[in-house]
């Protein structure tokens, strides 16, 4: 199945430090977080993640079927895959690479592009000629964009403003009304066969591909106004297109000779075709430090490091057949929490008070529960933290308590768990009052009332007679 939609576009989430090397697996390395490409692979209806620091491909995640254009929101957190053959998209959680349900979008949906703030996913539905806005927050789809006829890859401006969608059958570029999500007036570009389609950093120009007349066509986006083609040899199958972070060169996959051309976006000029840079790459995404781009090639199931310092390519890693989208993010690095107890009781805490246990978690942000243990021993169930903190109250015993709180993080935030520590808290034991002394019984046992009549009157301390 040839493809119709293409992953073009990866948007930089954050500076890494990337080092390339020829003939050898490639290895990259991120501030804050660590280095991930995710492959469509349509033949075994899966995305695989290729840990770029191992250079080793990862558990494939199933999606829907016949997965082709890929996108990943702006934090890293979650992917969007357009199933072509099933109409769906599948977001996955990048946190535990795990797939949700299936968005339900146009016929043939064939490419994904993620607004810079990371609200909307836009699919292009090349059988039914438009596009789906995707909340998401909700996974909830839109309504439905007309746009050109079979529109195929989609990338949106750096300020968010309008998504630019190339219509592979009627030869045109619609841009797309963000705010409004209202097509504008169609750009005529070269005729049928356009694929992909990127946009420098700095907003001023789109670069659209096309597969028929083997060209590339700058649009100056102030103006949605063609320039002149830049032309390729022939049999080239211009394709996938990214442009390097730094904004002066393009990179151009040519499917019909194995090769990716640099092109210089300040004279348009194509520069030496790339070598050994896969068979059948359509598609093909760059690192966000710009030192390396990488390549899916549906031809072997491969995908290509190409290091962009010397414009040479190295050892492929194989993935799986139909790799046709590709992008590559930073997975966020989870954030240190700290929690710390502290127990609240009427002084000084004794039998039969009521304490309140209290953990105050660092940053207040971390969203999760607390469990709060006495002798390790959980006292009560876990308690959701709101705000950065979380309470319970309980009696404790006479004696020496070992109190801890211990927070979990939600499973899909970025938060590492962290255990306060232990607070030893003595409660006293219950005080009693003495009672006063008991008199001595009265023992008395006259044997004749001429012994009781004297005792008498000692006790009246009266005299006797």
């Amino acid at each position: 199945m040839a493809p119709l939609g293409l992953l073009l576009v990866f948007v930089a989430v954050v500076v890494v430090e990337l080092a390339v090397l020829v003939s050898v697996p490639v290895t990259a390395s991120a501030a804050g977080g660590s280095l991930t490409a995710y492959i469509t692979t349509s033949g075994s209806n899966t995305v695989t993640p290729i840990d770029l620091a191992a250079n080793t491909p990862g558990n494939p995640v199933a999606v829907g079927d016949s997965p082709d254009g890929i996108a990943i929101t702006p934090d890293g957190a979650a992917a969007y895959v357009a199933n072509i053959s099933d109409n769906t998209v599948t977001p996955i959680n990048l946190v535990t690479n795990t797939p949700g349900s299936p968005v339900p979008v146009g016929r043939q949906p064939s490419a994904v592009a993620i607004t810079p703030d990371g609200s909307t996913a836009y699919v292009t539905n090349s059988g039914s000629d438009t596009v789906t806005p995707i909340a998401v927050t909700t996974s909830a789809p839109g309504n439905p964009i007309p746009v050109g006829s079979i529109p195929d890859a989609i990338a949106i401006t750096p300020d968010g403003k309008t998504a630019y969608v190339t219509n592979s059958g009627s030869g045109t570029v619609t841009p797309i009304g963000v705010a409004t999500n209202t097509p504008g007036s169609a750009i005529p570009v070269g005729g049928p066969g356009l694929r992909g389609i990127a946009i420098t950093p700095d907003g001023t120009t789109a670069y659209a591909t096309n597969s028929t007349t083997n060209t590339v066509t700058p649009i100056a986006i102030a103006t949605n106004t063609p320039g002149q083609p830049i032309r390729f040899p022939a049999g080239s199958y211009t394709s996938g297109i990214a442009i390097t972070p730094n904004g002066t060169t393009a990179y151009v996959t040519n499917v019909g000779s194995a090769t990716v051309t640099p092109v210089m976006v300040a004279t348009n000029t194509p520069g030496t075709p790339i070598p050994d840079a896969g068979k059948g790459g359509f598609a093909i995404a760059i690192t966000p430090d710009g030192k390396a781009a990488y390549v899916a090639n549906d031809g072997t199931g491969t995908v290509t490091p190409i290091d962009l310092a010397t414009n040479t390519a190295g050892t492929p890693v194989r993935v799986g057949s139909g790799t046709f989208g590709i992008a590559i993010t930073s997975i966020p690095q989870a954030i240190p929490t700290s929690t710390q107890l502290t127990v609240t009781a009427p002084s000084p805490p004794a039998a039969g008070t009521t304490e309140t246990l209290t953990a105050t978690i660092t940053p207040a942000t971390a969203a999760g529960s607390v469990q709060f243990t006495n002798w390790t021993m959980p006292l009560g169930s876990p308690v959701t933290v709101a705000g950065g903190s979380a309470s319970m109250t309980t009696t404790l015993t006479p004696g020496t308590h070992p109190l801890t709180a211990v927070f979990t993080p939600a499973g899909s935030t970025a938060f590492d768990p962290s255990k306060s520590d232990t607070l030893s808290y003595t409660v006293s034991a219950p005080t009693t009052t003495p009672l006063p002394p008991t008199p001595p019984a009265f023992r008395f046992s006259p044997t004749s009332l001429s012994q009781l009549i004297p005792w008498l009157l000692g006790q009246l301390h009266l005299p006797t007679f």
